[in-house]
């Protein structure tokens, strides 16, 4: 058997779709992939989210520029969480929360996140863990306190 002439004559039959759509009443993806009928495999699911990822940490590097190197990367891991929790393009429009991770102020980068009633109250327990990841980041202890305080008396954490 040759799979890359079958390949080719079922991309040929079936198209490649990117996202999914409606063909005879199913939700299919990729080559003819049924979703609703056959799922995916974990695998598959696995490799998903290893691209997501990646896009996630190009397109936020790009976003922030060169600082984006010099960000720890338990601060990188709690951008990427962020873009999955909330989208990419909502992270990128909370303006002082970027600002202060590119200067390097997690401790400031934490509070803009603990004052966001909306993803706070949505959130919950999920959004409180990437403020943490990111105020444990911050490298001066006067500002390190002042927001465990104000978080702490905020009840967020």
């Amino acid at each position: 058997m040759d799979i890359n002439s079958i390949k080719e004559t079922i991309i040929e039959c079936e198209g490649v779709t990117l996202k999914p759509r409606k063909y005879d009443g199913e939700l299919i993806i990729g080559v003819g992939h049924r979703i609703e009928r056959d799922g995916i495999s974990y695998k598959m699911a696995m490799q998903m989210l290893e691209e997501d990822i990646r896009y996630y940490d190009q397109n936020l590097g790009v976003f922030i520029g060169p600082e984006y190197e010099k960000i720890p990367p338990i601060v990188k891991e709690a951008l990427i969480h962020m873009c999955f929790c909330i989208g990419y393009r909502n992270v990128i429009v909370l303006n002082q929360f970027m600002e202060c991770i590119r200067k390097g102020k997690y401790a400031e980068a934490a509070r803009c996140l603990a004052n966001n009633d909306r993803y706070l109250s949505k959130y919950g327990a999920r959004w409180r863990k990437i403020v943490i990841e990111i105020l444990m980041q911050e490298e001066d202890d006067d500002a390190l306190k002042k927001a465990s305080t104000a978080l702490t008396e905020d009840k967020i954490i």
